[in-house]
């Protein structure tokens, strides 16, 4: 069984993002993957992709923002959420260098 579904032009963002949570909710979705549909990621895609190297656009490009796209071993992209873990790690505040969780993500 196939089942198509298709959404006229919805000019509210907010709408527009209800109706995508709404449908991809029943399947597996990782939250990541939402964040992204509602453009939670676009500032850091501008810091990272004004900075300098090794960041820039080809690192920006390098990201893989949605989580249903998978990251071969040995390639040179990044999954966005080992990009926020690595970048909340930078908070020694809050993760502490010898805390397990910090020790948990450095060793991957």
């Amino acid at each position: 069984m196939v089942q198509l579904e298709f959404v006229a032009p919805v000019s509210d963002p907010d709408l527009l993002h209800d109706i995508a949570r709404a449908r991809n909710l029943p399947q597996s979705v990782d939250l990541t993957a939402l964040q992204n549909l509602a453009g939670k990621y676009e500032y850091m895609k501008k810091i990272l992709g004004e900075a300098g190297p090794p960041f820039g656009r080809s690192f920006v490009e390098r990201v893989v923002w949605k989580t249903n796209q998978e990251v071969p071993e040995g390639s040179s992209e990044i999954p966005v959420k080992t990009l926020i873990h690595l970048l909340a790690l930078m908070n020694t505040r809050l993760y502490k260098p010898n805390a397990k969780v910090a020790n948990e993500v450095y060793v991957r």
